[in-house]
């Protein structure tokens, strides 16, 4: 079969027209790497990938590899997860590649993975402390990345649905009263040209707002900020004075040869609501030095910032700055303790002192995590990661408390809120804004104080003492039904008194756990009425001897209790018997009874001056107590349970009847003589 000429000729073009192809996207892909235009640059080396045959394998390896890399810097992990496997699977020659797929797989959540690649470049390099970072990363969320894992910090993550977009959205502040959040956001605007950037594929960053109405609900529609905008010109991570009048954000310009160094901008805010033209906050006299993702402190005298400035520990340094009526003053880095060989990014200050911030560089669950610095007595930062489901497999950063928490709590008994950004719902590796909530961790003491009948009184005073500074002394008194209620705090010792006039005292010791949510303790007081015969319920003897059982331990120690929670009492111990037996016989059973139970005090350190024993035989029959008349239908209060009327019983009652005759008491004997 022939071919016509005109066709043989296209394909001899052809032939010579793909290598030139090829070669202008391989220089074009290069050059936008080079220039930082990872988004575009990614897109290239795909291409050049999908074009180059199988047979070419290590070329294939190679655009595989520089696809993963780009869209690494792109923090599509996700991506570069498929491209640096497809570079593995061809066979891609630096061991760099395993320190990748460990990465990689660390911020897509497969920690397996990541723990063995890192294991495997161990084998390599048994020093690199990269990958024994990635080791550790891996082993620490294996362990502790899941609800599971008990936290003291049990936070709730919701993705925010009124603020976030399908782009990247992040850098959370607020206005000084709460009322108004301000975000930095790449979606496209109402109006006007969106210009796509080469650097992340979407549109330039903008700051939006979003407004609290008159009856305290949030506003359907965010704003864009009127004179800050710029045709060429990514802007966003805002921070605000106190008076919320003059605001610093990040300014990147995006020129012809690519994007410039980004710098922190100033802007004011007119009467009209409008915001000025921002001009540039100069913190180096050399204008090329990355210096952005400002945080202003509360109190306005602190500006945390990031900058790539010589002199740091590599990557983007966290730095502070103290202002003085908005004047720039002196400069610090925040250290070792803080600032990783890796990139430390977007600050957020809750005081001068303590900054919440992003880092990859040190121990954490994949990509970005975000941790707490809190400045030390000698000048150091002691590092805290916060826990899941804050932290997570993916970019989570941009930690921002709300400065007011009613603002946000929408009725809700909450410790802490705010937003958050995060990648952890999006393949793409784009952040959105989440909601999260701290609930108010409670303590909660509470109770009722009986008599020791079980009646209820009202009128107690409980008094609450902490061995903490916040646990200092609370009081408060009983209700109408004997109910009390008192905020303590978790992690804390305390002593309770119970004390009302006419009762004796009554101390409680108690400790409250360490909680991650709200606890409620329930003590319940049992007060002994001055000069009353009071019962010793549960106290057993062997039979037919005056030893003390083991059951009868629980009671005896609260008698105990009571005698050295009131040091002036002196008690007299009193012992009954039934009806059978002889009268001298009873008599002398009762009497070793209640001695037995005088020297069982005196054996465990009461002063035997306090005490004295009686014991009464059968000669006081029990006289029947509302109580008892509650517990025993067949008994009527006041009812005496002599001999005569227990012969008038059921075989079954009269049992009942000779238990409550064995009885033993004790009664306060400055109130009165107990024979009386």
């Amino acid at each position: 079969m022939r071919f016509p000429l005109s066709l043989y000729l296209a394909i001899l073009t052809l032939s010579f027209l793909l290598p030139a192809c090829t070669s202008r996207l391989l220089r074009e892909a290069e050059t936008a790497e080079a220039r930082g235009e990872y988004y575009q640059a990614m897109g290239l080396y795909k291409q050049l990938y999908q074009r180059t045959p199988r047979e070419q394998r290590v070329e294939k390896a190679r655009l595989a590899f520089r696809s993963g890399e780009n869209a690494r810097c792109l923090r599509a992990f996700a991506s570069a997860r498929t491209s640096y496997h497809s570079a593995l699977k061809y066979q891609y020659p630096d061991s760099l590649l395993l320190i990748r797929l460990a990465e990689v797989a660390l911020a897509t959540g497969t920690y397996q993975e990541a723990l063995t690649f890192a294991r495997r470049y161990l084998r390599y390099d048994s020093t690199s402390q990269e990958a024994r970072l990635l080791e550790e990363s891996a082993g620490f969320a294996l362990r502790t990345a899941h609800p599971s894992f008990p936290s003291a910090l049990r936070y709730k993550v919701t993705q925010s649905r009124h603020l976030s977009s399908s782009r990247s959205d992040y850098g959370v502040a607020y206005s000084p009263e709460g009322k108004t959040i301000y975000f930095t956001s790449h979606r496209r605007p109402s109006a006007g040209v969106s210009t796509q950037s080469p650097i992340t594929g979407e549109g330039l960053g903008r700051i939006y707002a979003l407004h609290q109405g008159a009856n305290a609900s949030w506003s359907g529609k965010v704003d864009t900020l009127v004179g800050l905008t710029s045709p060429q010109s990514d802007i966003g991570t805002p921070t605000f004075t106190p008076d919320g009048r003059t605001m610093y954000y990040t300014r990147s310009e995006q020129g012809k040869e690519g994007v410039h160094t980004a710098q922190i901008y100033v802007a004011s805010q007119g009467e009209d609501g409008t915001w000025s033209e921002g001009k540039p906050f100069s913190i180096f006299e050399d204008s090329t030095i990355l210096v952005a993702h400002p945080s202003l402190s509360p109190s306005g005298k602190t500006l945390f910032f990031i900058s790539d400035v010589a002199g740091g520990r590599g990557g983007k340094d966290l730095y502070r700055m103290s202002l003085e009526h908005g004047m720039p003053g002196a400069i610090y880095n925040l250290g070792e303790q803080v600032n990783s060989p890796r990139d430390e990014l977007f600050p957020y200050a809750v005081s001068d002192s303590v900054v919440y911030f992003a880092s990859e560089g040190w121990m954490g669950y994949g990509g970005l995590d975000v941790y707490r610095a809190t400045l030390l007595p000698d000048g150091g930062y002691e590092l805290h990661h916060l826990p899941y489901p804050i932290n997570t497999h993916a970019d989570d950063y941009g930690f921002a408390p709300a400065p007011i928490v009613d603002e946000l709590s929408g009725g809700k008994s909450l410790r802490e809120v705010g937003f958050l950004a995060s990648s952890r719902d999006d393949l793409r590796g784009v952040p959105h804004l989440y909601r999260f909530e701290l609930e108010k961790v409670e303590t909660i003491i509470e109770g009722i104080v009986s008599d020791r009948e079980g009646y209820p009184l009202s009128g107690v005073t409980l008094s609450l003492v902490g061995n903490r500074r916040e646990g200092q002394m609370q009081a408060v008194t009983t209700d109408q039904q004997g109910s009390y209620r008192l905020p303590a705090s978790a992690d804390t010792d305390y002593v309770m008194l119970a004390s009302a006039k006419g009762y004796l005292n009554q101390y409680v010791r108690l400790h409250t756990d360490p909680s991650d949510s709200s606890e409620v303790y329930t003590v319940d007081f049992y007060l002994a009425q001055e000069g009353r015969l009071e019962p010793l319920r549960e106290v057993y003897y062997a039979f037919d001897s005056a030893e003390i059982l083991p059951e009868s331990t629980p009671s005896l120690d609260s008698l105990l209790q009571l005698m050295r929670d009131n040091p002036q009492v002196q008690l007299t111990l009193l012992a009954h018997a039934d009806r059978h037996g002889t009268d001298a016989y009873n008599v002398a059973l009762s009497q070793r009874r209640a001695h037995a139970l005088l020297q069982w005090l005196v054996s465990r350190g009461v002063a035997e001056s306090r005490l004295r024993s009686e014991g009464y035989g059968k000669a006081r029959p029990f006289v029947v107590t509302r109580r008892v008349a509650e517990e025993y239908p067949f008994l009527t209060e006041g009812q005496v349970l002599d001999e005569v009327f227990i012969a008038t019983l059921p075989e079954d009652q009269q049992r009942q009847c000779d238990a409550l005759n064995r009885r033993t008491e004790f009664r306060d004997r400055k109130s009165g003589s107990a024979g009386m």
